[in-house]
């Protein structure tokens, strides 16, 4: 059965209780507490008070369809009821937020008010280099600071075609950690670089973010085989949690995402989203140039001088026939 819609007035109401709740909140009213959003499953959220008496302490909170979209990472303005069952009243501004389609067509946030994504390959399973180039461009769009993760050190050996690969990301400014959850190589540096930030794990399933979380934790959590059958790996997270690190930092694992699209972009964002393309954009001898035989194309002059790797153009190429 189809939900009832909301009318507009219903609607007006609910957003008139929404920006009451918040300003209650900047005014510090002793029954409106601000909360953050520690994991997200399909019809509840794991909030954590971050002040009042309860602060610290972690509570489940129903969500309602008249909310916001709500994520990982979103802080919200919350109060108890009656029956001292966590309310969530409003959810507050975000300062960032990592976007995607659903199944529907619908954006759905991966999680909100982040400071940096880090990307986790490694040689088993294969890299994928369009969903690594699409986690890229989806982090230089919405502006938030992107690093590559290589997971599994230990299985490199001199990886010439590997090592060439992570060169190309090199030269664009994307910071590289080599590291190993196997044997602690290179988790200094990489824990270093959460420090006092809210950072995601991203990447294909079987790469490891989940054993990277556990080792950086120093804790013990689930993790899954790498499936030998067909070397993609198993999904062993299956909702998005945020952690809180030794260091200060706020972690966010989510699960393993085979299919990362960016059909929400229109071209101009595409391009925008590739690195190679910020020094050539809006210097087309057309301002509406669609960079495909227009004359005096500043991005077409750029490809046909080599200025854009075989594999990130072939990565274009893909998203931007995706989104026709």
């Amino acid at each position: 059965m189809a939900k009832k819609r909301l009318t507009q007035q219903q609607l007006n109401r609910i957003r008139s209780r929404r920006d009451q709740n918040v300003n209650r909140l900047k005014k510090n009213s002793d029954d409106v507490y601000k909360g953050l959003v520690v994991a997200r499953y399909s019809k509840h959220v794991q909030v954590k008070l971050l002040e009042g008496p309860k602060a610290q302490e972690i509570f489940r909170a129903n969500l309602r369809r008249q909310l916001d979209s709500i994520a990982v990472g979103d802080e919200l303005a919350v109060s108890f009821s009656k029956d001292d069952i966590l309310v969530i009243d409003a959810r507050l501004e975000r300062r960032s937020e990592l976007l995607r389609p659903d199944g529907f067509g619908n954006m759905k946030a991966i999680a909100a008010n982040i400071d940096a994504v880090f990307i986790v390959i490694a040689k088993v399973p294969e890299v994928h280099t369009t969903l690594l180039d699409r986690y890229l461009a989806a982090a230089e769009v919405a502006g938030i600071n992107a690093s590559i993760v290589i997971n599994k050190a230990d299985l490199l050996s001199n990886d010439e075609a590997f090592t060439s690969l992570i060169s190309i990301y090199e030269s664009l400014g994307y910071p590289v950690h080599l590291v190993s959850a196997k044997n602690g190589v290179g988790l200094d540096r990489l824990d270093a670089s959460i420090t006092n930030a809210t950072c995601v794990f991203a990447g294909q399933s079987g790469v490891g973010k989940s054993s990277l979380v556990n080792t950086l934790l120093g804790a013990e959590a689930k993790v899954g085989e790498l499936s030998s059958s067909v070397a993609k790996g198993k999904h062993t997270t299956t909702t998005a949690e945020l952690y809180f690190l030794p260091n200060g930092g706020r972690l966010i694992d989510s699960p393993g995402i085979r299919e990362f699209h960016l059909t929400h972009l229109d071209a101009n964002a595409v391009y925008q989203g590739f690195r190679e393309f910020h020094a050539v954009l809006g210097h087309c001898q057309f301002r509406d140039c669609h960079h495909h035989e227009e004359p005096g194309c500043a991005v077409n002059a750029l490809i046909d001088a080599g200025g854009i790797q075989s594999s990130r153009l072939n990565s274009l190429e893909y998203i931007l026939g995706a989104n026709e």
